[in-house]
């Protein structure tokens, strides 16, 4: 469980009547590049479903405090229905650009269900009539409520959920994952949640009392209450931002009343053009000083000059745009929720000329950075945080919104082709959000050296899509044109339609070297080289009380698992148990007579495929070699169970230093060795279970069995803590900790008898399978067996000192 953030729960509240809070992207994909040179929707929804666990927003879904008590949270769902979240349609004949524009918007017009994980996508056929567009081309939409991704968060999702060559395969096919579920939780822990998060608020309340007490004298402003508060916080912002007070450009007073400030019907349109970057750079060749946001926000100020100046309602003064601004500096963790702040900036569309507009853009840019440096980011967030979402609302629409005609928003993507089975993404769009009162929204996205510029409005304000696109065109290349001007250089611009821009692509392209755009947009990024790659991650196994099994047990068909100590005993019984679930098994022990029998059992019984490695584990370095063995059979360890070890019974200082420290050498070294090497492998797959076998004598000092007992302790404390390490990065740790067992331990260690009563004895079928349900449900560790269980938590709350004279005395006769 997670609690929404203020931002997170704001953009939640902010859904209603017609204005919904979902953001997506449009896709366009070459299925050449693919083998075979097709794809099949079998195969997207085969390579999507396999990368679920890429973020965690594919399995979130929300649960609601009792009576609005407390912000919303998110749980973990267990099975995913793909079938469901991804859907599969086409355009009718002749499948042209327009047609693929309105069926986006039709989709983009309805809301998610809330019900279920906030996210769907379509995949859409019949494309073969856009110029510029390869036969047999398709599309893939898919959008995500803002309550759970950001900008900066989307761009790091769409790279996750691709791979970087076609014939790339990264993500580990589907079902081979231990996919835990949060519980969900009862209403009295709801309750009890809300009154510690009351509290926390409380708290964190006066704390950012004080610190906006040293932001506000730092920037040298008064924001004593005054009962005037809409002029207030409107003449505040405006003095911050736009600079220039009522003159030509400012903010102050409020914005100017265009078509775009009124309610947001439930219908959208959409549309997109494609600015190429190379001429961007050629622009800030020509203009000193300039970013590609700078000509990104310029263009878009322009073609909404042409479009109002066309309609006879261009505003004597600039309209201004809310602009999304990334507070993650270096963070790039797709879990951490929205982290954005808002700044008004004047669009400049009061002046006519292209280059003087950028200019005027750049200036009110440079105060922008000033003042956010000042008051801070974050500032905006750290308030939201504090307050209910009601009076954030409120709080925004009385300092943004009331400033604002249009929101801009620019997130830099990858600048290298990213493949989806195989085939190529050709462009890509970022589909943002109209809101009420703020009808009009402009979102760039680079990739592979293009601008994509989309943009999304109510219909009844911009019933003409086509019209406003062609102004965003020609507000490129007359910018394109002044720059060149500028320099004496001729100047030959043709305005190309988006299809132009997408020619047929070779079939292999190298990675482009291009720095993408965005460099103060609403992602802003000082990062300049092509993104590393981003790997899949496996769905966190949670830990505690929190987590339960989902659905049926993790599918180990054709997968392999490494099973050590198996030539008898909980080794055996591992191995069986796995083999019937179809596992393949890699046995290790050092006797190879017994294993080859097993193997011999379970190829006969289960059809399973068995390598048999006879080797001593209790020396140094057999993590290393034990890996080479098993890489030069051509397996990946899926489950690696430790569970060879032996216990020396007596007091420590009369039995051989020799044994003791071959006991640990096996027990200790070893286990930590095959844990590191296997456990690497697993996390760059991004998926993985390792089952650590302990003992209920971890728990406490054990006389007699000395050196035995502290290994054991180091095994709970090293598989817990890994547990914690791993568990976000596609690995499960679980140890278990058995009590007294029907197998050769006793005899092996030198113990002749246990003095204890047989019911005490636990059957080590049972206590294997305990061992890998605890795996399958995620957990930390797990203690099989009732008496056991009290043993352990008798242990927690007893004076340390009086189980080791107790255990010594029962062992001592």
């Amino acid at each position: 469980m997670k609690l929404l953030s203020g931002t997170d729960s704001l953009f939640l509240h902010m859904e209603q009547g017609n204005q919904y809070m979902h953001v997506a992207g449009l896709g366009i994909y070459d299925p050449s590049t693919a083998p075979g040179g097709k794809v099949r929707f079998k195969q997207i929804l085969d390579f999507f479903s396999r990368r679920l666990d890429s973020a965690k927003v594919f399995r979130r879904r929300l649960v609601a405090a009792p009576f609005g008590l407390d912000r919303p949270y998110w749980i973990d769902e267990g099975e995913i229905d793909t079938e469901y979240h991804v859907r599969h349609i086409a355009l009718p004949q002749p499948g042209d650009w327009r047609q693929l524009m309105i069926q986006v918007a039709r989709i983009h017009s309805r809301p998610l269900d809330r019900s279920r994980p906030l996210w769907e996508a379509y995949v859409i056929e019949g494309l073969d009539n856009i110029p510029g567009i390869a036969k047999g081309s398709f599309a893939l939409y898919v959008k995500f409520h803002h309550a759970g991704v950001d900008g900066e968060a989307g761009a790091e999702i769409i790279k996750a959920i691709h791979t970087l060559s076609a014939d790339s395969e990264e993500a580990p096919p589907s079902g081979d994952r231990t996919v835990v579920a949060d519980r969900f939780p009862s209403r009295i822990e709801l309750y009890s949640r809300a009154v510690g998060n009351r509290a926390r608020q409380v708290f964190d309340a006066a704390r950012l009392a004080v610190d906006l007490g040293g932001r506000v004298a730092v920037a040298g402003k008064n924001l004593v209450a005054s009962g005037k508060a809409l002029d207030l916080i409107q003449s505040l912002v405006a003095r911050q931002f736009g600079g220039s007070g009522g003159g030509p450009g400012g903010m102050a007073g409020g914005k100017p009343e265009t078509r775009f400030d009124r309610p947001v019907s439930p219908h959208r349109v959409v549309d997109a053009v494609g600015f190429s970057l190379a001429e961007c750079r050629t622009i800030r060749e020509h203009i000193d000083g300039v970013t590609i946001n700078d000509i990104f926000m310029a263009a878009t100020g322009g073609a909404i000059r042409k479009y109002l100046e066309g309609k006879g309602e261009l505003p004597a003064r600039s309209l201004n745009a809310m602009v999304p601004m990334s507070t993650r500096g270096g963070n790039r963790e797709m879990d951490s929720g929205n982290q954005i702040g808002m700044a008004p900036m004047a669009l400049r569309t009061d002046i006519a000329d292209a280059v003087e507009r950028v200019l005027a853009i750049r200036r009110g840019t440079t105060r922008t950075k000033a003042a956010t440096s000042a008051l801070g980011k974050d500032l905006a967030a750290k308030v939201i945080q504090v307050i209910p979402a009601v009076a954030a609302e409120r709080l925004l629409r009385l300092a943004m919104f009331s400033l604002s005609n249009v929101t801009v928003s620019n997130v830099r993507g990858p600048d290298v082709p990213l493949y989806m089975a195989g085939a190529q993404l050709e462009m890509f769009l970022a589909v943002s959000i109209a809101f009420d009162g703020i009808g009009l929204n402009v979102t760039g996205f680079s990739y592979n050296g293009t601008l994509w510029v989309c943009f999304v409005a109510c219909r009844n304000m911009l019933p003409d899509p086509d019209r406003f696109r062609d102004c965003l065109e020609a507000s490129f290349a007359e910018l394109l044109a002044g720059a060149l001007a500028r320099n004496g250089k001729p100047v030959k611009v043709s305005v190309k339609r988006i299809p132009a821009a997408t020619t047929a692509p070779a079939r292999r392209r190298k990675p482009a070297s291009a720095a993408a755009a965005g460099e103060e947009g609403a992602a802003a990024t000082d990062q300049a080289t092509p993104p590393k790659r981003t790997r899949a991650r496996g769905v966190a196994a949670a830990a505690g009380s929190e987590a339960a099994v989902s659905g049926r047990q993790p599918d180990l068909r054709d997968k392999w698992a490494l099973v050590t100590g198996a030539s008898s005993g909980l080794g055996v019984d591992f191995a069986q148990l796995l083999a019937a679930r179809g596992a393949n098994l890699v046995l290790v022990a050092r006797r190879s007579e017994p294993m080859k029998t097993l193997a011999a059992e379970l190829k006969r019984r289960h059809g399973t495929h068995c390598h048999v490695i006879a080797m001593d584990l209790a020396r140094p370095g057999v993590g290393a070699e034990l890996h080479a063995k098993v890489i030069a059979r051509r397996v990946a360890i899926e489950l690696l169970v430790n569970n060879a070890g032996f216990g020396v019974f007596g007091d420590f200082v009369d039995q051989p230093l020799a044994s003791e420290t071959r006991m640990l050498q096996l027990n200790v070294v070893a286990l930590t060795e095959l844990t590191h090497v296997f456990a690497a492998d697993m996390v760059k797959r991004g998926s993985g279970r390792i089952l650590l076998v302990g003992s209920l004598g971890g728990f406490q000092p054990l006389p007699r069995y000395a050196a035995y007992a502290a290994s054991k302790a180091y095994v709970l404390s090293f598989g817990e803590a890994l547990h914690e390490e791993l568990k976000d990065r596609g690995v499960v740790v679980t140890v278990l900790c058995p009590g007294v067992t029907a197998t050769n331990f006793l005899a092996v260690s030198g113990q002749e008898n246990m003095p204890l009563p047989d019911m005490l004895t636990m059957q080590s079928r049972p206590v294997a399978e305990i061992g890998l349900k605890a795996l399958d449900a995620g957990q930390a560790s797990v203690v099989p067996g009732l008496p056991n269980q009290a043993t352990a938590f008798a242990n927690r709350i007893l004076p340390r000192s009086l189980f080791p004279r107790l255990a010594y005395r029962l062992l001592k006769h």
